[in-house]
């Protein structure tokens, strides 16, 4: 009983230098991340900075089209191809996809 007891304290003081190690290796991560998600917040996306209109019209011109006719193809087009994939992009993308009729 006594060395089952000395066992399970030297388990938890493991476990508890093991948590110290994570939690400075968190700090020290942490500390890395900031300096690069501030980098990242001051990329300007060019696309993002084109007029809503300007957007929506490559949006329409992506659209898969029959090689046959040139015309669009309303037919259930590729995965790929989808304009419900813009959505996914950013809030940006989603309000210019959303508001386009011939998306649609």
């Amino acid at each position: 009983m006594l060395q089952a007891n000395i066992d399970l304290r030297a388990q938890l003081a493991e476990v508890d230098a093991s948590i110290l190690r994570l939690k400075s290796r968190l700090r020290a991560l942490e500390a890395t991340r900031l300096p690069l998600q501030r980098q990242l917040d001051r990329v300007v996306f060019q696309v993002l900075s084109l007029p809503p209109e300007v957007v929506s019209n490559i949006f329409v011109e992506c659209l898969p089209r029959r090689l046959d006719t040139g015309s669009l193809d309303r037919g259930v087009p590729n995965a790929k191809l989808a304009p419900l994939l813009l959505l996914q992009v950013c809030r940006t993308w989603r309000a210019i996809a959303v508001s386009t009729p011939h998306l649609w």
